[in-house]
């Protein structure tokens, strides 16, 4: 139905519980997700806050309470980790990393500004080759890549 209680589950402490949802429904049942202390977040196809202006990116935000001002302090509904998976190639638009990043780690690429300023403009517009090592230097170690000629599960003889 349209009004779920995640903690009315008989059989399990809300502690206990893994929640698995859609970016279309995050923003749907963005009220009662709230309530819930997180452990942790996951995002799969995270290309889907790309665009941090985006309804369902500002949903997932404040779901672990990165743009919800009054609960900062909280650290009750603060997740001690998240991870971010996406299949898409973060080099399209410096914009769609700064928005990925701060959601990982908020502030620590600076405010999306500061970001525009300091690395999109300098490294899109005009190929700054230093800048691009800076944030290159601040990314990396984030960022788990893997290419598709990479053998998983195969042991090296």
């Amino acid at each position: 139905g349209d009004h779920r209680d995640l903690h009315s589950c008989p059989t399990r402490r809300s502690s206990d519980l893994l929640i698995m949802t859609t970016y279309a429904l995050v923003f749907r049942d963005e009220m009662t997700l709230q309530s819930v202390p997180w452990r942790g977040v996951v995002l799969d196809e995270a290309q889907n806050i790309k665009n941090s202006d985006s309804k369902q990116s500002q949903a997932v935000r404040r779901l672990v309470n990165l743009d919800a001002s009054d609960k900062a302090e909280d650290t009750e509904f603060a997740p001690p980790f998240r991870i971010a998976l996406t299949g898409t190639p973060v080099e399209n638009r410096l914009s769609e990393l700064w928005s990925i990043m701060d959601f990982l780690n908020p502030g620590y690429l600076g405010q999306k500004q500061f970001f525009q300023r300091r690395f999109a403009l300098p490294i899109e517009k005009y190929g700054d080759s230093a800048s691009l090592q800076t944030l290159r230097s601040l990314v990396q170690p984030f960022i788990l890549r893997r290419v598709k000629t990479d053998q998983i599960g195969r042991a090296h003889v």
